[in-house]
C-alpha cells in the first residue's frame, strides 16, 4: 500500500507504516506501524514541535480503550487502504487534499476514521474524526463529580475525548488560550485571554498558541483552532478544551457527550485546525488569512441589512402598510436587504418556544393573514421597486431538536423561489444534543446548497447554545448582539460598548463575518434613565463603528427623523464604496483597546484606516504608519504621519 499525491504546494505520501503530510509551511509525519495514528514529527516553518518518542494514539474517545492509554487486550490495526483525494471545488472550503485513515480493533468493535485536510494555499492542516463502536464507553459518567471523578481505574486521560494530540519536542509549550463568550445578551466582555501560568495545564477557549521554546520562538509558532461553539456552550464532558500535561498537547473538542455514543452509530467530532505562524506576533494576520480561505464569502453575501426589531415596537407595528413603507424607506437610505422579524408568522412569537417550550409544528410558520392578508407578494413587488432584497427572521424548532429540518428547508426554499428572500436570520438556537446539531446542520446545508448558495444565514449568538464565532461559518455570518436604545442594562446601546466588542473580537474573528448594529437615537424614550448617554456621540459616529463590518441598521427606517435618514444615506454610500476594496482582504485592530478614553480603530491591508478618538481621550494625536494618508471621510487633520482629531470624532484615511 503505497501512494503519493501532490496539489500545488501540498503533498501527501503514504505506505503501510508512515503517512507524511506537508505543504510550504508545515510537515507532519504519522507513524502507522502499530495499527493506529501517532505523530512522530510536526515541523512548522522548519522548526520541530513534536518529539519522535511517541507511543500513544493521536486521538481518543471517552471510555473507549485506546492503545497505550490503558492496559487492555485490545489490538488495533489499519482497516482497508488509505484514501487521498484532491478537492478543488469544495462548496464551503478552500482547495485541499483530503486523506482518510481508518483503524479499528475487534474487542470493542471500534472503528476510528481520521480525516486530514491539507491545504494547498493556506499554511494549515485540519483534523477531524469519526467513530463507530459496538460498545458504549466503558466507564462511569455523570455531571455529579462524586461518581465521575478520575481515580485509579478511570484516570483523567480515560475520561476525555481527544480530537488530536502530539508529544512535544523539548522546550515546546502552550503559551496561552483565547476563550470567547457567546450569549451576548448577558455580557460585554466577549474575549478572555488565559496565560499558561493561570491554567495549570488545562485551558479553555477555541484557540491555543504554542511556542517551540524560548530559544526558537522567533522562528515559528503554532496556532490550534477548534472549529466549535464557545467553551461554555459545548456538550463535551471535559471541563477544559485543551490539556497540556506530561509533555503532550491535547485538543479535546469532539462535541459529543459520552452518552451520545450509541452502539454502531457513527459520531463525528468538530475540526481541530493547525495553523503555521512565522512568529507569535503574526497570530491575527495568519488566522484571518486562514478563516478567509476556509470560509470563502461571495461578494453579494456582504450587505447593509435593515432589521427593524431594534426599534422596540416591531410586533405592534407589523402590518402590510407599515412593511411597505419600511421597504420603500430602506431603499431610500441605501440599504440592500430588509429583514422581516418576529411577527410575520401565524405563531405568537419566539417566546412560545423559549418561554413556553411549545412543541412547534410547521403550522406555526404560516403567514399571519390578519397582519398580511395578501401574504408576501405585495412586499416582494415593493422590494423590487425599491431596489432591495427581502430577508426573513425565523427560529427552527429547537424544542424538537430540529427534527422537522426537511420541512423547514422546503419552506425556506419555496419562500426564496416565490418572493426572493435572500437572507434568513436563525434565532432561538439551542444545540443541546448531537441529534440537534446534526439536524440543524442538515437544514443549513440543504438550503445553502439547493439555493445555489443564494440564501445566506445570519446566525444569532445572543442567547441559548449557539454556533458562535468559528462554527457553521460556511453557512452565514454572525448576528453579534442585541443592543437597544429603549432598554437599560447590559443590552442598552452605547457606541463605546459596540466599538469595544468589535475591536476585541477583530483580533481573531474577521469583521467581514460580523453584523454590527446601528440603532437610531430617535428610539430613546424621554423617560429612560441613562447613566451614560449614547447621544454624547454624533449619529454618524454610531454609523462609523460599523463601517468596516456588515452594517446592521437596527431600527425602523420609515420612522427615522429626516436628519437621521440623511446621515444613514451618506454612511451606507460610504460603506458600499469601502466594502468593495477592504472586504476581500484583512481588517485588523489598531490603536488602544476602546475604553471611552482611547485613540483606536481598524486597518485594512487594502490601504485604509478607520480611526476613532473616544470622547474622554486625553490624547489628541495618533501616529500613522506612513505620511501619505489622506482623509476621505469624517473629521481630522493629517500633518506628515500625525493625525489629530477632536474628541468624539472619527475618520477614514486612504494611503
Amino acid at each position: 500500500m503505497n501512494g503519493d499525491l501532490s496539489f500545488a504546494s501540498a503533498r501527501v505520501q503514504w505506505n503501510n507504516n508512515t503517512l507524511i503530510l506537508e505543504n510550504s509551511a508545515l510537515r507532519r509525519v504519522i507513524d502507522l506501524s502499530d495499527g493506529y495514528c501517532r505523530t512522530v514529527e510536526f515541523t512548522v516553518n522548519g522548526t520541530e514541535f513534536a518529539a519522535p518518542e511517541e507511543t500513544l494514539c493521536d486521538c481518543s474517545f471517552f471510555g473507549i480503550n485506546m492503545p497505550g492509554r490503558k492496559n487492555t487486550a485490545t489490538i488495533w490495526h489499519l482497516a482497508g487502504k488509505i484514501s487521498a483525494e484532491i478537492i478543488t471545488d469544495a462548496p464551503f472550503d478552500a482547495p485541499h487534499i483530503e486523506v482518510k485513515v481508518v483503524f479499528k480493533e475487534d474487542y470493542q468493535q471500534a472503528e476510528f476514521t481520521r480525516i486530514y485536510r491539507l491545504y494547498s494555499e493556506l499554511p494549515a492542516l485540519s483534523v477531524q474524526n469519526t467513530l463507530i463502536s459496538g460498545s458504549i464507553p466503558n466507564c462511569y459518567w455523570t455531571y455529579r463529580q462524586e461518581l465521575s471523578a478520575a481515580n485509579d481505574r478511570f484516570p483523567d486521560s480515560y475520561l476525555e475525548s481527544c480530537v488530536d494530540s502530539f508529544r512535544c519536542a523539548d522546550g515546546c509549550r502552550a503559551v496561552s488560550s483565547v476563550e470567547f463568550k457567546g450569549r451576548t445578551d448577558y455580557c460585554n466582555e466577549l474575549v478572555i485571554r488565559h496565560p499558561a501560568k493561570d491554567c495549570n495545564g488545562k485551558f479553555n477557549g477555541n484557540l491555543l498558541l504554542i511556542s517551540p521554546g524560548d530559544s526558537r520562538k522567533a522562528q515559528a509558532a503554532l496556532l490550534c483552532l477548534q472549529e466549535a461553539p464557545p467553551s461554555a456552550e459545548r456538550r463535551d464532558f471535559e471541563k477544559y478544551d485543551f490539556r497540556c500535561e506530561d509533555q503532550r498537547i491535547y485538543s479535546c473538542c469532539w462535541g459529543v457527550a459520552p452518552g451520545e455514543l450509541l452502539c454502531n452509530r457513527m459520531v463525528k467530532s468538530y475540526r481541530t485546525s493547525w495553523i503555521a505562524l512565522q512568529n507569535e506576533a503574526g497570530l491575527s494576520r495568519q488566522l484571518h488569512t486562514f478563516l478567509a480561505g476556509r470560509f470563502p464569502m461571495k461578494e453579494y453575501e456582504a450587505a447593509i441589512l435593515v432589521n427593524p426589531w431594534g426599534c422596540g415596537k416591531f410586533p405592534e407595528l407589523t402590518g402590510e402598510k407599515f412593511l411597505l413603507d419600511e421597504i420603500a424607506a430602506s431603499g431610500e437610505i441605501g440599504a440592500e436587504i430588509y429583514q422581516i422579524d418576529d411577527s410575520w408568522q401565524k405563531g405568537k412569537g419566539l417566546n412560545e418556544l423559549t418561554g413556553n417550550n411549545l412543541a412547534v409544528t410547521m403550522d406555526f410558520w404560516q403567514v399571519d393573514r390578519d397582519r398580511l392578508p395578501e401574504g408576501f407578494a405585495p412586499l416582494a413587488r415593493a422590494a423590487k421597486e425599491a431596489g432591495v432584497k427581502l430577508g426573513l427572521w425565523c427560529a427552527p424548532s429547537y424544542t424538537g431538536s430540529f427534527r422537522d429540518h426537511k420541512e423547514f428547508a422546503r419552506m425556506l426554499l419555496e419562500l426564496h423561489r416565490q418572493y426572493g428572500f435572500a437572507t434568513v436570520k436563525i434565532d432561538g438556537v439551542r444545540i443541546q444534543t448531537l441529534q440537534a446539531q446534526e439536524n440543524l446542520e442538515a437544514l443549513l446545508h440543504e438550503v445553502r446548497e439547493k439555493s445555489g448558495k443564494n440564501i445566506f444565514f445570519n446566525l444569532d449568538t445572543t442567547n441559548g447554545q449557539r454556533p458562535g464565532y468559528f462554527y457553521f461559518l460556511e453557512y452565514g455570518n454572525i448576528f453579534l448582539e442585541n443592543r437597544y436604545c429603549h432598554l437599560p442594562g447590559v443590552i442598552a446601546y452605547h457606541p463605546e460598548k459596540t466599538l469595544r466588542n468589535l475591536w476585541q473580537l477583530s483580533h481573531y474573528v474577521r469583521p467581514q463575518t460580523l453584523q454590527i448594529e446601528v440603532p437610531s437615537p430617535g428610539d430613546i424614550p424621554e423617560t429612560l434613565q441613562i447613566d451614560r448617554d449614547p447621544r454624547d456621540y454624533s449619529f454618524d459616529y454610531w454609523c462609523a463603528v460599523a463601517l468596516f463590518a456588515n452594517m446592521l441598521i437596527w431600527t425602523a427606517p420609515s420612522r427615522l427623523l429626516p436628519e437621521f435618514a440623511g446621515t444613514l444615506k451618506n454612511m451606507t454610500a460610504l460603506h458600499k464604496t469601502l466594502r468593495k476594496e477592504i472586504f476581500p482582504g484583512r481588517i485588523l485592530p489598531v490603536g488602544s483597546e476602546p475604553d471611552g478614553k482611547s485613540f483606536t480603530g481598524f486597518a485594512s491591508d487594502a490601504g485604509y484606516m478607520l480611526i476613532f478618538r473616544e470622547k474622554d481621550s486625553q490624547e489628541n494625536a495618533f501616529a500613522l504608519p506612513a505620511a501619505t494618508g489622506k482623509i476621505i471621510a469624517g473629521r481630522g487633520n493629517i500633518d506628515g504621519s500625525t493625525l489629530t482629531m477632536p474628541a468624539g470624532a472619527w475618520c477614514v484615511i486612504k494611503f
